[in-house]
Order: structure tokens, then sequence, then C-alpha cells
């Protein structure tokens, strides 16, 4: 009942016994499901970078701020995290 081997036979025996026209259809379904399933994929692919972005962003400002509280020049804080004047700046004025 549970043999995958059975099921296999099964579903070819019924796409053997599909018409043209069942079949195109059956073909397009399958290419839709694989392209959601690619989707789905590439989609939690990017919020992994995005998150592994956004905290490497955050250690750099946590820096920055810690460079900033201990009276570092901005150039010495875009040496040491990356960060440029505008984003440096922005994190002076939040103090």
């Amino acid at each position: 009942k549970n043999n995958p081997e059975i099921m296999e036979a099964l579903e070819i025996i019924q796409e053997s016994a599909f018409t043209l026209d069942e079949l195109e259809w059956y073909d397009k379904y399958w290419d839709m499901i694989s392209t959601e399933r690619s989707y789905i994929i590439d989609a939690e692919i990017k919020g992994k970078l995005e998150g592994k972005l956004e905290g490497k962003l955050e250690e750099k400002e946590e820096a920055a701020l810690k460079g900033i509280a201990g009276g570092l020049t901005n150039d010495t804080i875009r040496l040491i995290t990356g960060l440029n004047d505008e984003k440096i700046q922005s994190l002076r004025n939040r103090r």
C-alpha cells in the first residue's frame, strides 16, 4: 500500500493514460511547482543573507558608537568600521 515502487508504477500508468492536452497540463503543473519551489528557496537564501548583513551593520554601528563615546575622530572610526562619514555623523547626532 505504501510501497514507493508501487506508487511510482501507479503514477506512470496514470500518466500514460493521459490525453495530449492532459499531459501538457500535467507538465505545466509540475513546471509551476518547480518554479514556486525555486522562488521559496531563493527567498529563504535572500532572507538569511539580509539577516547576516544587518547583523554585521549593527556590529559596525555599535563599534562606531563606542568610538564616538571614547572620543575617536570620524577618520579613525571609518578606518575601524568601514562606515562612511555620513553614517558616522548620523550616529553622532543620535547621541
